[in-house]
């Protein structure tokens, strides 16, 4: 039997990972996906592209899926109300009197349209729409669920979920812009932790021929962990040099991964110098960067290293 129809509202912001964790999750074979991007002005260079990136990987995951672009106003409320009456009318207009439902996932869209969103799909009055919205919470490593149906709010580990998505490395990059130079084999370990699987250095490239060079990547709970090591090893450098060198693997692991990336940087470097070191990196995120910059010793191997990641990001 052919279930409801369903209809999934993704707001797209600089980050596309919690939308795609959504959307994988949710989709079946009648569903119909709306891509919310902000408008490009001289003050913001908008979302399109992360739109456009994240639409392109999913047509090749999902073959068939139906997705549309929509275009939406960043903070202007007149503005967002409208673009969500729109798309209410869209969706009214698809389901034709049968039964639907609508999941918002709202995790990247600006303050003001994931309030207004939030607000307008959880109490939305359409007749037999049922409606829910979803946040990824990187901070306690979960999905928040809701909606105004009694007992059917709730909360599930984001491990959990990825682990029945079939969910790539160069799927993450992909998302972010990035594919593998050359096809290279992904390996699964058993935490599930992904991993590529090569002797040599691991080489992404984008649409404009840029580069980024990694010696080793890991895929924890849909994380891109990627791991450098610094040129500067066994040759006693100042942490000025440290300091730069680690600013431009930071640079480079979000471009792969967004800002939820995960940066390992092999180097001999001392404590107090690892201190100094986080607390440059730190200072103008909002996500903890504790969760973020792991050190790795000159004799250390980064899968060890890895593998110490997962445990403190939960363990099994």
């Amino acid at each position: 039997m052919t279930p409801n129809r369903r209809f999934i509202v993704s707001l797209i912001g600089t980050n596309p990972l919690p939308a795609f964790i959504t959307i994988l999750k949710n989709c079946h074979e009648n569903t119909k996906l709306y891509l919310v991007h902000t408008e490009y002005s001289r003050n913001n260079i908008g979302s399109r592209i992360v739109a456009e990136n994240l639409k392109r990987v999913l047509e090749k995951k999902l073959p068939g899926i139906d997705i549309d672009l929509v275009e939406c106003d960043k903070s202007d409320t007149r503005k967002i109300i409208g673009c969500i009456n729109n798309l209410f009318n869209c969706i009214e207009e698809s389901m034709g009197g049968s039964r639907g439902e609508l999941i918002l996932d709202y995790t990247s869209g600006t303050k003001a349209m994931s309030a207004i969103f939030a607000e307008k799909v959880l109490y939305a009055n359409v007749e037999n729409l049922n409606t829910y919205v979803s946040y990824v919470d990187d901070n306690q490593n979960i999905i928040m669920e809701d909606t105004n149906l009694v007992g059917e709010s709730k909360a599930v580990q984001i491990r959990n979920v990825v682990r029945n998505l079939d969910i790539s490395i160069e799927d993450v990059a992909e998302i972010h812009g990035y594919r593998l130079k050359k096809s290279m084999r992904e390996c699964m370990d058993e935490n599930n932790i992904r991993y590529i699987d090569g002797a040599d250095s691991i080489v992404f490239v984008n649409n404009n021929g840029n580069s980024i060079t990694a010696d080793e990547v890991y895929l924890i709970d849909c994380k891109l962990a990627v791991c450098f090591k610094s040129k500067y090893l066994g040759k006693n450098e100042g942490i000025g040099r440290l300091k730069m060198e680690l600013f431009e693997f930071k640079d480079k692991a979000e471009k792969l991964g967004g800002n939820r990336s995960i940066i390992l940087y092999q180097s001999d470097c001392s404590d107090e110098e690892k201190k100094l070191l986080s607390r440059y990196l730190k200072r103008d995120y909002e996500f903890e960067m504790e969760k973020r910059l792991y050190f790795v010793d000159k004799y250390e191997s980064f899968r060890d290293r890895v593998k110490n990641v997962y445990l403190i990001e939960g363990g099994n």
